[in-house]
């Protein structure tokens, strides 16, 4: 394990252990593996800043039952190696619940390690947790988000397109992810014209681009996220391909997307978007109050909300809410069963319903097509379709 994962956490446990004045209280400590350096380390700083505005929340507003709510940061530099041997860490002291990690090769070397217990919720979407498994999920199944992403595709009649993607577990689940989406009859038309693969360190892609730009799509869905997905974009613009560009939602951070968005080609940066993309919602919109307080609770506390704060945040959510409903001495198997019968509850993501059986919760219904537009004169996010993913008239 490296020690700066190990200092890294005790820096914060050390921070968040005292009330004021110096009085020791109650704290319920909750282990969160995260990258917070490495190739995933911008998504995983925004989780982390979730995380610690969440629980600022919660303490504000009674804790759990009384008691302190603290998460307690491990570093795992995005390294799968690493995630498993913090793992271990953690699991020897037993705690009910666990959260983690940021990208999913970290998440799916960490899993087997859950399959007696306790709870995992996994921060990643990219990952297929056995039904009634211990392993909870962020966002809806993968093969949702795609579906909703050649919905609008073919309502564009984009119909041919081109794949990019990282040759890791991420790239290849998501592949899977395509293939059985592309499998669906409402997809027959879309035709792949070139599926090109490149690692996450690579720094010159010229041939799978070429391949790209020559292989007549009209366009193009990237899987990769942060450094990586950034290459891509300037790897593109540099070899003049001019399609609209999809990809997963965490690559539009605000502290991100600023850093590349000058790369963004004039077709257009798309990107399928949970719940929270839609802020203006009737009085009685279930889904409403909540999304305010996302945004009102993360803006206050100095960031501009993203889908990676969004993926902490509601799993922070549905697992407080487990905690304060069950008490602080709620086991991992009795928070297992609450978080498996739990329906209409509204996140950030969407309003959830585990009863579907898929361990994410969400379906479809809790996705829109958002178009990012760097020069946009009323917002950099404008959204394109329906929920679920048929594009909006004006369009």
């Amino acid at each position: 394990m490296k020690t700066s994962a190990i200092a890294f956490a005790l820096t914060l446990v050390l921070a968040g252990s005292a009330s004021p004045g110096g009085a020791q209280t109650a704290t319920y400590t909750i282990p969160v593996i995260l990258s917070q350096t490495g190739a995933a380390a911008a998504p995983g700083q925004d989780q982390l800043a979730a995380l610690q505005a969440y629980e600022k929340l919660v303490n504000r507003t009674g804790g759990i039952r009384g008691e302190q709510l603290h998460f307690q940061i491990y570093d795992d530099a995005s390294s799968p190696q690493t995630a498993v041997q913090l793992t271990n860490t953690i699991l020897a002291a037993k705690p009910a619940v666990v959260f983690g990690s940021t990208l999913a090769p970290a998440t799916t070397a960490m899993m087997p390690f859950f399959k007696d217990g306790p709870v995992l919720y996994s921060l990643t979407p990219l990952v297929y947790p056995e039904k009634g498994s211990w392993v909870f999920a962020t966002l809806p199944l993968i093969q949702h988000v795609e579906s909703v992403m050649f919905r609008y595709m073919r309502g564009r009649n984009w119909t041919k397109v081109a794949f990019l993607r990282t040759n890791d577990v991420s790239g290849q689940d998501n592949e899977k992810a395509i293939d059985a989406a592309l499998a669906e009859p409402d997809n027959r038309s879309i035709v792949t014209t070139t599926k090109q693969l490149f690692n996450v360190a690579d720094i010159n892609i010229a041939a799978q681009v070429s391949a790209v730009k020559f292989s007549g799509a009209q366009a193009i869905f990237v899987s990769a996220t942060g450094a990586p997905f950034g290459m891509v974009m300037r790897s593109l613009a540099d070899a003049g391909v001019d399609i609209p560009i999809f990809t997963g939602a965490t690559n539009i951070a605000p502290a991100f997307i600023e850093r590349f968005k000058q790369y963004v080609p004039k077709s257009g940066l798309w990107i399928v978007f949970p719940s929270y993309a839609k802020r203006d919602r009737a009085a009685r919109d279930p889904l409403r109050a909540t999304i305010d307080e996302f945004y009102t609770t993360l803006e206050a506390s100095g960031q501009r909300p993203g889908a990676a704060h969004a993926f902490a945040w509601d799993g922070a959510k549905i697992v407080v809410a487990a905690l304060r409903a069950l008490g602080p001495a709620a086991t991992s198997q009795q928070i297992h069963e609450w978080i498996e019968s739990l329906h209409d509850f509204p996140g950030a993501l969407g309003l959830y319903n585990f009863r579907i059986g898929d361990q994410h919760g969400l379906d479809d219904k809790s996705l829109y097509i958002v178009r990012y537009d760097p020069n946009a004169p009323n917002g950099n996010a404008e959204i394109v379709s329906e929920a679920g993913g048929v594009p909006l008239r004006t369009r």
